[in-house]
């Protein structure tokens, strides 16, 4: 293994404070895998003059000391043979609250890998956050809070896959992050274990989203995890329609409403129907079809396996679709 080099630290004529450094690559040999490198080093450190060259297997970057110190240290975290130190930070001093963090994950394809990295970019809303898809190392960059909501999700999220070693510890439970910013604002993550397949996975993750208004839901197929944002009123309902249709003892009672009080002192609720389970889908789509126009609900959405429809409007309105299922 080649030893790491850094050198040519010469301060050049590119501006006031522009620096040169050329990093030598220790361990990674393949181009793929120095120019995504050099990909990320240049998003996280905003790195306009970068350049690799693969024949040489180095990377020039220049700009003001504060960028090349940046890209010294995520340069050396990927490729200077240190061990995986998931979770380390870097803070840039120079920049308020921004922080830089490395983690690395356990997932065995590089579509899961990519699939959980974008879960935790689009819910916790990073927008400097890059992939190494080699060892599996996913940069951040971004506020203290927006840092510790990713180590927080890559740690509930990184599970194996759905028969495959996960235990009840790992699913069971759902598992909150509150901003330390303060506000109204939660992160659960929820596990859809008794889903049969990631299409029935992907309908109730919608349908969840819908029913709550939350802003942001987004899902990991391999666990049946998915993460939601949004304020703890709607989580609160979330969690309750994860537990109400991912329990196939709740399901197949028939027309049985259960019911959920969205705040007190709101005519505002939610409630799931069971329709007969030997109904085709289309039967069902359709009977949920008719009845959505009929009632005028606007919030009426259907769960195909065990003929779910759940609904959300006010007492008059949930009354009068009960009867007319009921009648049916």
């Amino acid at each position: 293994m080649r030893s790491l080099i850094l050198c040519l630290f010469l301060p050049l004529a590119f501006g006031q404070g522009a620096q040169e450094r050329v990093f030598h690559f220790q361990s990674s040999d393949t181009t793929e895998d120095m120019q995504e490198i050099g990909t990320l080093i240049r998003g996280i450190g905003d790195i306009a003059e970068l350049s690799v060259d693969t024949s040489q297997q180095t990377l020039t970057v220049r700009g003001a000391a504060d960028r090349i110190a940046l890209s010294e240290w995520v340069f050396q975290s990927l490729d200077g043979g240190q061990p995986r130190d998931s979770g380390k930070e870097y803070r840039l001093s120079l920049s308020g609250d921004e922080v830089a963090a490395i983690f690395y994950v356990n997932t065995p394809t590089v579509q899961q890998f990519q699939e959980i990295a974008t879960a935790v970019r689009s819910t916790a809303d990073i927008r400097r956050l890059f992939t190494y898809n080699a060892p599996r190392a996913i940069m951040a960059r971004g506020t203290a809070s927006q840092i510790a909501l990713a180590g927080w999700m890559f740690r509930q999220m990184d599970k194996p896959a759905v028969g495959q070693g996960a235990s009840p510890s790992q699913v069971s439970e759902p598992n909150e992050f509150r901003n330390p910013d303060g506000g109204d604002d939660v992160v659960r993550v929820f596990y859809l274990t008794n889903t049969s397949t990631t299409a029935e996975f992907q309908e109730l993750v919608m349908l969840i989203r819908s029913i709550t208004g939350a802003r942001r839901a987004f899902t990991y197929n391999a666990p049946r995890a998915f993460a939601v944002r949004g304020t703890a009123e709607q989580i609160a309902l979330a969690a309750w329609l994860a537990d109400e249709l991912d329990t196939p003892a709740r399901q197949g009672q028939g027309l049985s409403a259960h019911e959920y009080k969205v705040e007190k002192g709101r005519d505002d609720l939610v409630r799931v129907f069971y329709l007969d389970p030997s109904y085709t889908v289309a039967a069902f789509q359709k009977q949920a079809n008719d009845l959505r126009k009929t009632t005028n609900t606007r919030l009426a959405f259907t769960y195909d396996g065990p003929r779910a429809l759940v609904m959300r409007g006010t007492a008059n309105e949930l009354t009068w679709a009960d009867q007319l299922l009921n009648a049916k």
